[in-house]
């Protein structure tokens, strides 16, 4: 299992090297997903959009918040919670015939292009 972002299929300003190394979670969870399973090994990422974070509060003033939260289906900022349940799907057998993929934990931000 491996956490990539929402910021490895957007680029972001002033995140290059971010968006960069998280977009080569991706490539290393493809790769690996095809390398080990003849091991019976699953290998697939989270890709978590805004969470409150020492990081996203250095990044975003008020009205940065709000044009971010605008931009969500759902209008707020996700709970580390909802990042925890798609790992225990993830990691479940109701997940067995699922590999080499990342799945967004974004509060559909990914769904509007951002």
């Amino acid at each position: 299992m491996n956490i990539s972002s929402m910021a490895a299929h957007l680029g972001f300003s002033e995140a290059v090297p971010y968006c960069s190394t998280k977009a080569a979670v991706l490539g290393i969870t493809r790769g690996l997903a095809v390398e080990w399973v003849n091991d019976n090994i699953l290998v697939n990422s989270v890709a978590p959009g805004w969470f409150p974070s020492k990081m996203s509060q250095q990044v975003m003033d008020e009205e940065r918040k709000k044009k971010i939260l605008n931009r969500m289906p759902l209008h707020r900022f996700g709970e580390t919670k909802d990042i925890g349940a798609m790992v225990l799907f993830l990691l479940s057998n109701d997940a067995k015939y699922i590999t080499g993929q990342d799945f967004a934990v974004d509060g559909g931000a990914l769904a509007y292009g951002y």
